[in-house]
């Protein structure tokens, strides 16, 4: 059973997210040092404890910048359910299953998500990001992936490896975003369904975020959407831009290292255009998450 969308709420970290018909919104200013990027397990706990979450009845959740998308981990776990009752789909260019010792971050939150007893199977859907070829295997959490609790399902990057490595029906290579869409809907049987939506699965030509991106066009988001609606228990969207100089030298190291500076806009009024094209993406998922809207598919 799908929950109420009438009420869609902002975690406003970053200042990021436009003004949505019906929000309600929640001022975390005040945590943005400390949750953006990554931070401690128990910080998550403070901050929802603060806010008070009841998510029970919440409608989709604005995060702001993909920074945040690790705040995913508490939204699921807020659900509760009985072991296996739901599957994750995040729709995101990167699998955010990377190694990080000091907690959880932007990037490795999905661990954490498939270990709940209440998730059955995550699924990351239009990674391009070569953080899951052979080079790079290494810095991800295998353990998922053998379990059979999570599965990639990417778009032109060399996985041959996964077959030699046993990992063949985790790590899924496909030529087109056609055919993994095609390949997603003939094998995976979904029925209570939380959804993670980060722009940044999004080709820079449809939407501009601050991380490398993907290939996704609208109409393909909007058709997943539309498509996982009436399964959905949760649903939250990440992948705004904000600017934000870290007051942590190990935060301002890691996100160079990450390359975030190579995907930042040029000026003021480039970030004020990319926050309005943003702002109008989200109503239109608004509207369709609220089935006020209905795209062909």
């Amino acid at each position: 059973m799908s929950i109420p969308w009438a009420e869609p709420c902002v975690l406003d970290f970053d200042h990021a997210v436009g003004a949505l018909p019906g929000e309600r919104r929640f001022h975390l200013h005040d945590w943005q040092e400390k949750i953006r990027f990554g931070c401690r397990a128990r910080d998550l706990d403070a901050l929802f404890s603060q806010v008070g979450w009841d998510a029970s009845s919440r409608g989709p959740v604005f995060l702001g910048s993909g920074d945040y998308h690790h705040v995913t981990w508490p939204l699921v776990r807020s659900l509760g359910g009985d072991k296996g009752s739901m599957d994750v789909v995040v729709l995101d260019n990167h699998p955010d299953n990377m190694r990080y010792p000091w907690g959880v971050h932007c990037g490795s939150w999905v661990r954490q998500v498939a270990a709940l007893p209440a998730v059955r199977r995550v699924h990351v859907l239009g990674i391009t990001s070569t953080d899951i070829a052979i080079a790079h295997l290494w810095e991800n959490y295998l353990t998922p992936l053998y379990r059979n609790k999570l599965i990639y399902w990417s778009l032109g990057v060399d996985v041959e490896y996964a077959r030699w490595l046993g990992l063949g029906a985790a790590v899924r290579g496909f030529a087109n975003i056609s055919d993994l869409l095609a390949a997603f809907n003939e094998t995976v049987n979904l029925d209570r369904v939380y959804l993670s939506i980060d722009k940044d699965v999004l080709d820079a030509q449809e939407i501009r975020t601050n991380w490398d991106q993907g290939c996704l066009s609208r109409h393909h988001l909007f058709a997943l959407i539309q498509q996982l609606r009436g399964k959905l228990v949760g649903c939250d969207i990440t992948g705004e831009v904000s600017l934000y100089s870290y007051q942590r030298w190990w935060k301002r190291q890691l996100s160079r290292i990450d390359g975030q500076h190579e995907h930042q806009p040029k000026n003021l009024t480039e970030l004020q255009q990319w926050q309005r094209d943003q702002h109008d993406l989200n109503l239109e998922i608004l509207k369709i998450l609220q089935g006020r809207s209905n795209p062909c598919i």
